[in-house]
């Protein structure tokens, strides 16, 4: 028997698939890195069409990565400012360079529903197979701007008041700006140390007499150990020794 090799072909091949390899990798690497960021995440090709995005990105705007991927990324901008976005894209592919967060790229991004989010974004431009694209982190500032909102309004509510009407001030405007029916201040006794004084306390229509009560089973507890304490819902559930609930 007579066997014949083309050994060029078969060196070009194994170095074509060397090279499918190493891309394959570095695919798989650029994804595993996606997904372990804090922040929405997605890549964009040079044809600005979006090539990986991360759970996070989904979870912000509402899509899975098969309904974006190849997806022109104007998908994710409201229709009004797409023929805009396009031009900055445009502009910032010929002299990319990174921009981190928190220096003020601040823009709108479109939920699948249409719902517009304002967003914080950072670019950072990578190469991938020798193929330039751009990495794009998303920070959804909707609780930063109610952070803001709120923040106002307890200033303005408060700025003309001392003492303890500045107490009552805030502790009502406070109530107003979070949409509660009470909000109180307290302070930590000492001793003994398991109890604290609610100096003024508002109950959606009028100022209580201030009290003392046990620290252990309430709210107050959890914003001592932790810091911070958010219960959208549930309070009383959450903390059923406290007869305040």
């Amino acid at each position: 028997d007579l066997v014949g090799v083309d050994a060029d072909g078969v060196e070009q091949a194994l170095v074509q698939r060397d090279l499918e390899d190493a891309r394959n990798r570095r695919v798989r690497e650029l994804r595993a890195l996606l997904d372990s960021s804090p922040d929405a995440m997605l890549v964009v090709g040079p044809d600005g069409r979006i090539r990986h995005v991360n759970r996070l990105l989904g979870t912000l705007l509402g899509y899975s990565e098969k309904e974006l991927a190849g997806q022109p990324v104007e998908l994710l901008v409201p229709e009004h400012l797409r023929a805009r976005h396009v031009a900055d894209r445009e502009s910032y592919s010929v002299a990319p360079y990174p921009r981190p967060m928190g220096v003020g790229l601040e823009l709108i991004a479109r939920h699948k529903d249409g719902t517009e989010i304002p967003i914080e974004i950072s670019l950072g431009p990578v190469r991938l197979a020798g193929e330039p694209l751009v990495c794009c982190g998303l920070r959804d500032l909707r609780e930063r701007r109610r952070a803001d909102r709120l923040l106002r309004a307890i200033l303005e509510g408060t700025a003309a008041q001392t003492g303890e009407a500045f107490l009552r001030a805030l502790v009502k405007n406070l109530a107003a700006a979070l949409n509660v029916r009470c909000a109180f201040v307290s302070v930590r006794l000492h001793p003994p140390e398991n109890r604290a004084r609610a100096l003024v306390f508002w109950d959606g229509a009028g100022f209580a007499a201030p009290f003392d009560y046990l620290l252990e089973g309430s709210p107050c507890a959890v914003v001592l150990a932790q810091g911070e304490l958010v219960a959208r819902s549930g309070a009383r559930s959450r903390f059923p020794r406290d007869s305040k609930f």
